[in-house]
């Protein structure tokens, strides 16, 4: 519905999926379902992107944005250089 919405509304949706730190990354993949549960979320994201039109950036692996190792908060979240980064990827592939 809300996509739909937005549509409707020409609003512009734009999906990524976030990363987290490398380490982080691989310690999930080897002692939880995490590449399982991702490559679901880029099947969904696949869909969406078909069905409604909407760019999708794949930011999972941290090199997808040329990430620092060190521009972490935390193993999930991303400090302002890497969010920049991001940002700039973004607006890039959006032109």
């Amino acid at each position: 519905t809300l996509l739909s919405e937005a549509r409707r509304d020409h609003v512009q949706i734009v999906l990524w999926i976030t990363p987290v730190h490398p380490e982080v990354a691989a310690f999930l993949a080897s002692e939880t379902s995490y590449v399982a549960r991702l490559e679901e979320t880029r099947i969904f994201a696949k869909k969406l992107r078909t069905d409604f039109s909407i760019p999708v950036f794949d930011f999972s692996n941290p090199a997808a944005f040329d990430a620092t190792d060190s521009g972490w908060d935390d193993g999930a979240h991303i400090d302002e250089e890497n969010a920049r980064r991001v940002a700039d990827r973004v607006i890039t592939g959006l032109k």
